[in-house]
């Protein structure tokens, strides 16, 4: 993860994200007792176990699985959220989810027939702060 930036004109870089959408919520902290961020994200009412958080130059980048049915679909999805400087103790901010559904057959994607990947796009509303103590 990103060095913590240096106050710059009394700024300070978030640490304790929140956020929320359309059957989506989620929580990211890049600073936690353990010195590795942590993410919890739950979609149409699953809860992810396993969510990688990677640091890019468009922003915090969130991903995991969402739901795998044998022979159908797995569904996962990314989430994008902005680096925000602070100039208080809180700000809020704009992102957003992309959720793939890949189709799938007993013998591979090569088997589904038409468009094997569809995507939803669903904007997301947040509140960046300091780290939670």
């Amino acid at each position: 993860m990103r060095e913590h930036r240096a106050s710059i004109a009394g700024l300070q870089a978030a640490q304790h994200y929140t956020f929320v959408g359309k059957g989506l919520s989620g929580l990211l902290d890049l600073s936690t007792i353990s010195g590795r961020p942590a993410a919890s994200l739950t979609v149409d009412g699953h809860k992810l176990n396993d969510v990688t958080i990677t640091d890019e130059s468009v922003g915090i980048v969130l991903q995991g699985q969402v739901s795998a049915t044998p022979d159908l679909q797995v569904v996962q999805i990314e989430v994008t959220i902005p680096h925000v400087n602070l100039p208080a103790d809180s700000s809020t901010f704009a992102a957003i989810a992309l959720i793939t559904t890949a189709r799938t057959s007993i013998g591979g994607p090569r088997l589904v027939e038409g468009q094997v990947q569809s995507y939803e796009l669903r904007p997301l509303a947040g509140q960046a702060g300091l780290a939670e103590s």
